[in-house]
């Protein structure tokens, strides 16, 4: 299964324009889904 609803240079370019880190995560597979949860709670504790 590899139907990409948005692709790489998409979403690198939303998180640009939002102000956010761009993380590619796989729930399917759990690839980067640890780094996407500690990115976050990172950014919040610096508020």
């Amino acid at each position: 299964l590899h139907s990409r609803k948005v692709t790489r240079s998409e979403g690198k370019r939303y998180a640009k324009s939002v102000g956010m880190p761009y993380i590619e995560a796989s729930a399917r597979t759990g690839k980067n889904v640890n780094e996407v949860f500690w990115t976050i709670a990172s950014l919040i504790a610096k508020k």
